[in-house]
């Protein structure tokens, strides 16, 4: 059966009420269906450098546009380090999963990502 011009169309817009598109993942990398954890506020101690990436004991990662507004705070940061900052910031935790592990070697029993740095302070690295 044919419908007339808006007649279909009002059907097409009622059979498509009550569906969504799915919602954007946020997978932890390596771990495809692991998702992390929604954003937190976090503070605390930041140490980089070659093959080095922790916060607070967890591996640390952070997205493109944390690592912009790290590079204006602490343009260092990306040499072979080691440094230590005290920062703030919005991050997300990926949930811990006995048997695996992050970063590099998979070594690190904990994972976070910083999405927005509200503070940031070098402090003096220990040799």
């Amino acid at each position: 059966m044919k419908l007339p011009g808006a007649i279909a169309a009002a059907a097409l817009a009622i059979a498509g009420c009550g569906t969504t598109a799915p919602a954007e993942r946020d997978f932890v990398p390596g771990y495809p269906g692991v998702d992390y954890l929604p954003a937190e506020r976090m503070a605390g101690e930041l140490m980089l450098g070659f093959e080095l990436s922790l916060f607070e004991g967890c591996w640390f990662e952070m997205t493109r546009e944390a690592a912009a507004q790290l590079s204006a705070r602490a343009p260092e940061w990306r040499g072979r380090g080691p440094y230590r900052y005290r920062i703030e910031m919005m991050a997300r935790r990926a949930p811990e999963a006995e048997g695996h592990g992050f970063g590099h070697l998979g070594l690190t029993p904990c994972q976070v990502r910083a999405s927005r740095f509200l503070s940031v302070q070098r402090m003096r690295t220990r040799r």
